[in-house]
């Protein structure tokens, strides 16, 4: 397998969004700790060790969700037709047929 390869695998992705959760949340809840008392301390590893598992699991549910939404055409408003379906279905009219209204 080639590094292309790997980095586009669902799991891969969904490893960097929820690293990318888990950063933006570090920084909120590193200032509410500023912002608060004495004796209100968040514990910081461990809402960032739940905030990045849960982001994960819901990110991988989400993307499986959708793979497989599209294997099964969910999201295919008219759905698959056979190509001699299609064939059966088409009009063909030749350029150069001119019609008035005088004409029979």
């Amino acid at each position: 397998m080639s590094f292309l390869t790997i980095i586009y695998e669902p799991y891969v992705i969904s490893i960097i969004i929820a690293l990318i959760i888990t950063a933006i949340s570090f920084f909120i809840i590193r200032e509410d700790n500023k912002n608060a008392s004495d004796g209100e301390e968040i514990n910081l590893s461990k809402n960032l060790l739940i905030t990045f598992i849960v982001s994960f699991i819901l990110i991988m549910i989400f993307s499986y969700g959708i793979i497989y939404m599209n294997k099964n055409n969910f999201f295919q408003k008219g759905g698959m037709m056979e190509p001699d379906e299609i064939s059966q279905k088409l009009t063909m009219v030749a350029d150069d047929v001119d019609y008035g209204i005088l004409e029979d």
